[in-house]
């Protein structure tokens, strides 16, 4: 599980923007506390 607080909304684009590279399909849960997502890789190694 990886947690971080992230002060820039630019620096959330720019995670995104890598993500998108990896990643197919992917579930967000935005909650209260926080967003978490869950995705599985191209090469369906990485849950």
């Amino acid at each position: 599980m990886l947690e971080a607080k992230i002060v820039k909304a630019l620096t959330l684009k720019k995670i995104l923007e890598a993500l998108k590279e990896i990643v197919n399909e992917a579930s967000w849960d935005c909650t209260s506390s926080g967003i978490s997502l869950q995705a599985m890789d191209t090469s369906h190694v990485l849950l």
